[in-house]
């Protein structure tokens, strides 16, 4: 498969492909139609409330999984990097309406995969294997998901802020988190506007709790 070969270190790293000899990992991606597309920047890769046959995996770039609420406002419901993946669970129950739409937020690349196509072919040890992985996690989605209620849960916009860079990976010996969104995606997915967004965030910095500069902060 082309540029696949590339890959294979990262896609080995996935979860889906746990316990997979990244020799095999090309063959089960054939196996579940695999391809990979590039796109631009603020390219969709899905539409809303059309059908969604393959799942992707983010090889290269970053993509915001989001729907439209009653009003037409974006509420952005996941950011997907390198290495991580969205769709499964449409592709997967073939969710014919959903209105989930999927853009990249930069150049990226990303590998579609079909994983019903696993469940019509006779099994095989790596297909086992890989329909195991997915089940986990899509069962531990919720979960995930639960990351984003505790933060949209809280009353205060300090609060939220505080639970949405508690998400984030730190670098515990400079205390700094980087933030893959720019302000007015971080306004949205906390549930705020990018004008409340700053005004706190300057706040936080005078008081000496953080600093930042661009989508890197600092933790005091």
């Amino acid at each position: 498969m082309e540029k696949i070969n590339i890959y294979l270190d990262l896609l080995s790293k996935y979860p889906l492909f746990e316990g997979i000899k990244k020799e095999n990992i090309e063959n089960a991606v054939s196996e579940m139609n695999g391809f990979i597309k590039n796109y631009e920047k603020n390219e969709f890769l899905h539409t809303g409330y059309t059908k969604l046959s393959h799942f992707g995996i983010v090889l290269l770039g970053n993509v915001e999984v989001c729907v439209d609420d009653f009003g037409g406002n974006k509420m952005i419901m996941a950011q997907v990097g390198v290495g991580n993946s969205f769709g499964e669970s449409i592709c997967f129950l073939k969710i014919p309406n959903s209105p989930v739409y999927v853009t990249a937020t930069e150049k990226t690349t990303v590998l579609w995969l079909d994983i019903t196509k696993l469940f019509d072919k006779k099994s095989t040890e790596t297909n086992e294997i890989i329909k195991y992985n997915f089940t986990k996690k899509l069962a531990l989605r919720p979960l995930e998901m639960n990351k984003r209620i505790q933060v949209l849960s809280k009353l205060k916009l300090r609060e939220k802020i505080t639970a949405f860079l508690s998400e984030l990976p730190i670098d515990r010996d400079k205390k700094m988190i980087l933030v893959p969104l720019n302000r007015e995606d971080m306004a949205t997915y906390i549930g705020t506007n990018r004008t409340a967004l700053s005004r706190e965030l300057s706040l936080m910095k005078k008081e000496g709790i953080l600093d930042y500069k661009k989508n890197v902060f600092i933790i005091k």
